[in-house]
C-alpha cells in the first residue's frame, strides 16, 4: 500500500465517534490535556486575546483550557460525536466556538489565526498529497509570519520500538486492545481497536495512518510554504532523537 493509497479510504470520518470517546477520551487527563496546550501556544508564541485554530480538535481537550485562559478558540473537526462532547465540557460557551468542517476546507477567509494548532497525531490519514493539501489550507487561513504547531508520531522511535499487540485498562473497567502492523518502508501504521467490556468485545474498530520521518515532515511542510521548520523532542524544545516518542513541530506561514 502507498502513502496516497494509505489515505484513500476516508474510514477516519467514522472511526473518531462514541467508540473514540470511550477508549482516546479516556486516556489523557485534564491536567494533561491542559499542559500540552499550554506548551503549544507558548510554542506558537501568541498572547491571550489572540485568536486561535484548532483543527482536528476532537472533544475540546485544548481549545477549552485556552479559552478559559483568554484565548479567542476556534475548534473544527469533521466528527459531529466529538463536537458535541467537546461543547458539553465547554457548557456551551461562545468561547470555544466549535465548528463542524474538514480541516481541507476551513470555512474562515485568508490569514484569520494567529496561531494555528493541529496536535495529537491529527495529520496522516490523507495520504502524502492529501496532508499537503491540509498543510496548505492551514497555511492560508494563518496570519502571514504566524505559526503552526503540531505534534505526531515519530517514525524513527516507531520503527525501534513498534509493538504488534498491546493492551491497556480504561478507568471504566474495559480493556483496550490494539493488534497493529507497520509497514516502514511506506511508513504506514495499520490497527484494529477493541474494547473489552463485560459479556464480549465490543465492534473492532480499523485505524490506519501515514507515520512521518522528520524529513519528510520538514519537506512536506516547504512545500505547502512555511518556514522556520523547528522539529524538537518533546513540549521542552528538547532535540529530536530516536528516543522521542512524538515530535513537535512548529512552522512559520511564509511571507
Amino acid at each position: 500500500m502507498s502513502p496516497d493509497e494509505a489515505g484513500s479510504a476516508e474510514w477516519w470520518v467514522d472511526f473518531f465517534d462514541e467508540h473514540y470517546l470511550l477508549t482516546y477520551g479516556q486516556t489523557q487527563t485534564e491536567e494533561e490535556s491542559r499542559a500540552e496546550a499550554f506548551a503549544a501556544i507558548e510554542l506558537a508564541g501568541c498572547a491571550p486575546g489572540s485568536l486561535v485554530l484548532d483543527a482536528a480538535c476532537g472533544y475540546g481537550r485544548h481549545a477549552i483550557p485556552l479559552a478559559a485562559a483568554g484565548f479567542r478558540v476556534v475548534g473544527i473537526d469533521i466528527s459531529e460525536a466529538l463536537l458535541a462532547e467537546a461543547r458539553r465540557r465547554a457548557q456551551n460557551a461562545d468561547n470555544p466556538e466549535f465548528v463542524r468542517a474538514d480541516y481541507r476546507d476551513v470555512p474562515y477567509p485568508d490569514g484569520s489565526f494567529q496561531a494555528v494548532l493541529c496536535l495529537y497525531n491529527s495529520l496522516g490519514y490523507l495520504g502524502d498529497k492529501g496532508d499537503l493539501a491540509v498543510l496548505r489550507e492551514l497555511r492560508r487561513v494563518l496570519a502571514r509570519g504566524r505559526r503552526l504547531v503540531v505534534s505526531l508520531y515519530h517514525r524513527d522511535r516507531l520503527v525501534q520500538a513498534f509493538a504488534p499487540r498491546s493492551e491497556r485498562r480504561l478507568p471504566d473497567g474495559s480493556l483496550f486492545v490494539e493488534e497493529a502492523t507497520f509497514d516502514p518502508v511506506e511508513g504506514v501504521l495499520s490497527a484494529t481497536h477493541t474494547r473489552v467490556v463485560r459479556g464480549g468485545p465490543s465492534s473492532p474498530r480499523f485505524f490506519r495512518v501515514r507515520v512521518y520521518s522528520a524529513t519528510e515532515l520538514v519537506r512536506l511542510f516547504r512545500a505547502a510554504g512555511f518556514r522556520e521548520i523547528e522539529c524538537f523532542g518533546d513540549w521542552r524544545r528538547g532535540p529530536l532523537s530516536t528516543q522521542a516518542v512524538s515530535i513537535v513541530l512548529t512552522a512559520r506561514a511564509g511571507v
